[in-house]
């Protein structure tokens, strides 16, 4: 992230699509293993606890990295919007479907609050 950012290897305009310069698709690889490395790079951030309670310039610090890091990881691993979108979709399904499947293990049962 800090090279792609360093030197300049995306362009954005207000309102538009971000363009990347240079992807790592385009250096080679599998889309299989780039799919997989963003789920899990998107889940360690989102269970990754935030620094000093969630309080301070560290906190603030963190925060911003994770932004950074959730808007321009797709790009830099050469996915379309439409496609972080869908996995982005996958992930929320399947942790959907996990909750509700261990609740049901658990109590036998799915109660709404």
């Amino acid at each position: 992230m800090d090279f792609f950012e360093g030197n300049a290897l995306w362009s954005e305009k207000e309102g538009e699509e971000i363009d990347y310069v240079v992807t790592i698709k385009d250096l080679a690889g599998s889309e299989q293993v780039f799919e997989e490395l963003y789920k899990r790079a998107t889940i360690m951030a989102l269970q990754q606890p935030p620094a000093n309670d969630g309080k301070g310039p560290a906190a603030t610090a963190q925060a911003a990295r994770r932004k950074k890091v959730q808007t321009h990881l797709a790009g830099i691993l050469g996915f379309s919007g439409d496609k972080k979108k869908g996995m982005l979709n996958e992930m929320g399904q399947n942790a959907y479907s996990s909750f509700v499947s261990d609740r049901l293990k658990q109590t036998g049962e799915v109660r709404q609050k």
